[in-house]
């Protein structure tokens, strides 16, 4: 606290005056979880969740927007993160860039101002994931990967052919018919 004192003085006295409204600890957002001043930043329970392996996506968003991260990015609360083993965490992108995800997007999550989508937590929690064994999930890791890779090297790359041969192993895990399919393919 003494570099923040040191370093910004009028900012220091400003802010502990109004800390000194409200009481120690609480501040302006009358809140009992800070530290010994109102504006100290709470430490991260989770920090150690942005150094993994993780998805990333937005919380408000028009389309699927999924990103596979390796280089253990950062977020602030405009983006969500999600952890686990690598295995799965490569097999669930593969599910939730899939066209049969971006059909059923509209249905999962509810809509907001602008025709974005909300993509809380409580909204995952109602989508039909197949589980399926680890070997099982592997063809779905190995196109992953060859995507990623591909991307790495040249992020302009088409790995639109590597993406298709994932759509075909969705629509089965569903067991889509070609009526299903032709469906969920329609562009409009």
């Amino acid at each position: 606290m003494k570099v923040f004192q040191e370093t910004y003085p009028a900012v220091y006295e400003h802010l502990k005056s109004m800390g000194e409204k409200k009481g120690k600890g609480k501040g302006l957002y009358n809140r009992d979880d800070q530290g010994d001043y109102w504006w100290e930043l709470r430490d991260c329970a989770y920090y150690g969740e942005f150094e993994k392996e993780k998805i990333v996506y937005p919380n408000m968003t028009k389309y699927r927007p999924f990103l596979y991260d390796t280089e253990r990015f950062y977020t602030n609360q405009k983006c969500y993160i999600m952890t686990g083993n690598t295995s799965t965490l490569k097999y669930l992108i593969a599910l939730l860039n899939s066209w049969l995800f971006d059909f059923a997007f509209k249905d999962y999550f509810p809509e907001l101002l602008g025709g974005t989508r909300e993509l809380s937590k409580v909204f995952f929690e109602t989508i039909p994931l197949p589980k399926i064994p680890e070997n099982a999930q592997q063809p779905f890791i190995t196109l992953v990967d060859q995507i990623l890779s591909a991307k790495q090297k040249d992020p302009n790359a088409d790995t639109s052919a590597l993406e298709r041969q994932i759509d075909k192993m969705v629509y089965k895990l569903y067991d889509l018919t070609p009526d299903n399919i032709a469906v969920v393919e329609w562009k409009g």
